[in-house]
């Protein structure tokens, strides 16, 4: 959904929370309110809404839109049986919500598996609840999608994942690298891999041996460097070398560790680099001599001295209450992503 149109919906869901919000009694009436409105994104919008009673969720599988159904599908308060029924419609949409599903029967994904839309197979690729043998089906899909859902599954053998390391499409070793169950020696091969991304996302890995992150503090790619600094397991000596990197966010990652030594913050505090001496600023662990370093160096409560955060991600559009109870602004959640197909 584009940001026009998520603006857009946005505001068709505060008028239709003020139209069913009002003189509701429950939260159960404001979502069977939402579930019979004209709209089809407010209709998918609640359609996995924990206060939506079995009868109205019954009838919402039934939808004439693919979007209420697969989300139907793919709800927690959706039951095995409702999952298993809806698995076998016509669109994919749908079928890829119930291989989604928490509920959803090792014997229904395995069915799933073979679906002939490459995002349906991708999902079941991605739910931890396949069989080890599917798992190695889908290792093997024609679809560099779901090979890549395959290595991210935190229930992929370590045997597939080894496999999946030497995948010809990058993108599947990159979700090879980040996956929490990767053993050591996979990472470390993916920690020499030629693409870069791959590289970095073995980086991002917690688990990837320190011996990895050593060879890689010395990497072409400065934003590989840069998570290096960052890492929790990088070593002391690879974090004291990183501080005098040539790339001015590699040596910031060095001043926002609580552990960089009081000596290196000092010499960090004098850096050309605005950015680092923000981070030497904002770090708690920075003694009080950094302030009087140099003039370019902020001192803490000035407006550079400052942490600077990331922007924050957009905020749900529950918008503020317009009657006394307010009850609609409670059952919001999440906008259902867009299916290709629809």
């Amino acid at each position: 959904m584009r940001s026009d149109d998520f603006v857009g919906f946005g505001k068709r869901l505060e008028a239709a929370g003020e139209k069913y919000g009002d003189g509701a009694a429950s939260n159960v009436e404001v979502v069977a309110g939402m579930a019979g409105d004209p709209d089809p994104e407010i209709r998918a919008w609640v359609a996995a809404s924990s206060d939506l009673s079995s009868g109205m969720r019954q009838r919402l599988a039934e939808d004439p839109d693919p979007r209420v159904r697969g989300r139907v599908a793919g709800g927690e308060w959706t039951s095995a049986g409702l999952v298993a029924r809806l698995a076998a419609d016509a669109h994919p949409r749908v079928r890829e919500g119930a291989a989604t599903s928490i509920w959803a029967l090792p014997s229904l994904l395995a069915g799933l598996a073979s679906d002939p839309d490459a995002g349906v197979r991708a999902a079941v690729a991605a739910n931890p609840g396949i069989g080890p043998d599917v798992v190695v089906g889908l290792a093997n899909d024609p679809y560099a999608g779901v090979r890549r859902a395959v290595a991210g599954n935190r229930v992929t053998p370590a045997y597939v994942l080894e496999s999946l390391a030497n995948d010809q499409n990058s993108r599947v070793r990159w979700s090879a690298a980040l996956c929490r169950t990767t053993p050591a020696g996979v990472l470390a091969r993916l920690g020499a891999d030629p693409d870069k991304l791959v590289r970095w996302a073995a980086v991002m890995n917690p688990n990837t041996p320190t011996t990895v992150l050593e060879g890689l503090s010395s990497d072409p790619s400065n934003r590989v460097r840069e998570w290096v600094a960052a890492h929790r397991m990088t070593p002391p000596d690879t974090v004291s070398r990183l501080a005098a990197d040539p790339d001015g966010f590699v040596r910031a990652r060095v001043a926002k560790r609580p552990d960089t030594p009081p000596q290196i913050l000092v010499r960090l505090a004098a850096d050309p680099h605005p950015r680092v001496r923000t981070a030497v600023a904002a770090n708690p662990h920075t003694p009080q001599r950094c302030w009087n370093v140099s003039p370019q160096t902020p001192t803490p409560g000035s407006a550079r001295g400052q942490p600077r955060t990331r922007p924050h991600p957009p905020r749900r559009l529950s918008p503020s209450p317009p009657t006394a109870n307010g009850r609609y602004a409670q059952v919001l959640g999440t906008i259902p992503p867009q299916h290709p197909n629809c």
